[in-house]
């Protein structure tokens, strides 16, 4: 649920998302959730064209991953971020496109009840311009397999 309190995004997360999208424009959220108060945040967004951007926010500071694709051509696009204590990787159609370390980051600093913000990086705004068809967030780094398997049984659904 958006305000689950128990999904724990301290150390390990998997977060896959559907979305389409023909606006295009920058700095436009997908989704994300920031705790209030602190500067802990995830997100996913499009910081510019043709470019989706994982953020990580903790008390280190800014940690961004890229990926290069276009997103505006009104197709249906499964994108999912795998985050672990040790790595960021961006899967984009169930394959594996970019990974990189964290580095001893800390991803997010507290489950909290913060909402997840769908459709928008933040609860501020920053709305998508996208329509999203589906989210899922697990407390685990699900595997390169897992990730193939969603996107094959669930990519039916948006051809």
């Amino acid at each position: 649920t958006p305000y689950s309190t128990t999904l724990d995004l301290t150390t390990t997360f998997t977060l896959s998302i559907w979305f389409i999208s023909s606006i295009s424009a920058d700095y436009k959220g997908l989704c994300g959730k920031n705790k209030a108060g602190t500067s802990a945040a995830i997100g996913l967004y499009r910081p510019a064209s043709n470019i989706l951007t994982v953020h990580l926010y903790d008390t280190v500071g800014f940690y961004n991953q890229d990926y290069s694709v276009n997103v505006w051509d009104n197709q249906w696009r499964y994108h999912c971020v795998v985050v672990n204590s040790l790595n960021v990787s961006q899967y984009h159609s169930g394959v594996q496109v970019v990974a990189s370390a964290l580095s001893n980051r800390t991803p997010y600093s507290g489950a909290g009840t913060e909402v997840w913000s769908i459709g928008a990086y933040d609860a501020a705004g920053t709305n998508g311009a996208s329509t999203i068809g589906e989210i899922s967030i697990h407390n685990r780094a699900l595997s390169a397999q897992e990730i193939l398997q969603n996107y094959q049984a669930t990519k039916w659904r948006y051809q």
